[in-house]
Protein backbone atom coordinates (compact mmCIF):
# COMPACT_ATOMS: atom_id res chain seq x y z
CA UNK A 1 0.00 0.00 0.00
CA UNK A 2 1.25 3.48 -0.84
CA UNK A 3 -0.05 6.89 0.21
CA UNK A 4 1.40 9.99 -1.49
CA UNK A 5 1.27 13.55 -0.24
CA UNK A 6 2.65 16.56 -2.13
CA UNK A 7 6.12 15.90 -0.60
CA UNK A 8 6.14 12.44 1.01
CA UNK A 9 5.30 8.81 0.35
CA UNK A 10 4.10 6.45 3.09
CA UNK A 11 4.37 2.79 2.21
CA UNK A 12 4.62 -0.68 3.65
CA UNK A 13 8.05 -1.95 4.66
CA UNK A 14 10.10 -4.09 2.29
CA UNK A 15 13.06 -6.40 2.85
CA UNK A 16 15.12 -3.96 0.78
CA UNK A 17 14.67 -1.39 3.59
CA UNK A 18 16.83 -3.45 5.97
CA UNK A 19 20.05 -1.42 5.74
CA UNK A 20 18.35 1.98 5.94
CA UNK A 21 16.15 0.77 8.82
CA UNK A 22 19.18 -0.60 10.69
CA UNK A 23 20.97 2.72 10.20
CA UNK A 24 18.03 4.57 11.71
CA UNK A 25 17.64 2.10 14.59
CA UNK A 26 21.38 2.30 15.33
CA UNK A 27 21.49 6.10 15.57
CA UNK A 28 21.70 7.27 19.22
CA UNK A 29 19.84 10.56 18.67
CA UNK A 30 17.01 8.89 16.75
CA UNK A 31 16.62 6.15 19.34
CA UNK A 32 17.10 8.29 22.45
CA UNK A 33 13.43 8.12 23.51
CA UNK A 34 12.96 4.51 22.36
CA UNK A 35 15.16 2.75 24.90
CA UNK A 36 18.46 3.00 23.05
CA UNK A 37 19.96 1.77 19.83
CA UNK A 38 19.43 -1.64 18.25
CA UNK A 39 22.08 -3.83 16.68
CA UNK A 40 21.86 -4.60 12.97
CA UNK A 41 20.52 -8.07 13.79
CA UNK A 42 17.89 -6.68 16.18
CA UNK A 43 16.87 -4.12 13.55
CA UNK A 44 16.49 -6.82 10.90
CA UNK A 45 14.32 -8.86 13.27
CA UNK A 46 12.16 -5.83 14.05
CA UNK A 47 11.68 -5.01 10.37
CA UNK A 48 10.78 -8.64 9.67
CA UNK A 49 8.09 -8.38 12.37
CA UNK A 50 6.67 -5.25 10.71
CA UNK A 51 6.50 -7.06 7.37
CA UNK A 52 4.84 -10.15 8.87
CA UNK A 53 2.37 -7.99 10.82
CA UNK A 54 1.26 -6.34 7.59
CA UNK A 55 0.95 -9.69 5.83
CA UNK A 56 -1.08 -11.19 8.68
CA UNK A 57 -3.23 -8.24 9.73
CA UNK A 58 -3.22 -5.78 6.84
CA UNK A 59 -1.69 -2.93 8.82
CA UNK A 60 1.62 -1.95 10.40
CA UNK A 61 3.89 1.03 10.87
CA UNK A 62 4.79 2.87 7.68
CA UNK A 63 8.05 3.54 5.93
CA UNK A 64 8.40 7.19 4.91
CA UNK A 65 10.35 8.44 1.93
CA UNK A 66 10.42 11.54 -0.21
CA UNK A 67 8.96 11.39 -3.70
CA UNK A 68 12.42 10.63 -5.12
CA UNK A 69 12.52 7.45 -3.02
CA UNK A 70 14.98 8.69 -0.37
CA UNK A 71 14.36 6.85 2.93
CA UNK A 72 13.38 9.24 5.73
CA UNK A 73 12.16 6.91 8.44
Amino acid sequence: MIINSPRLRLRTWQVTDRDAFAGMQGHPEVMHDYGGILSRSESYDKLDRYIVTYEQHGYCRWAIENLDGLFLG
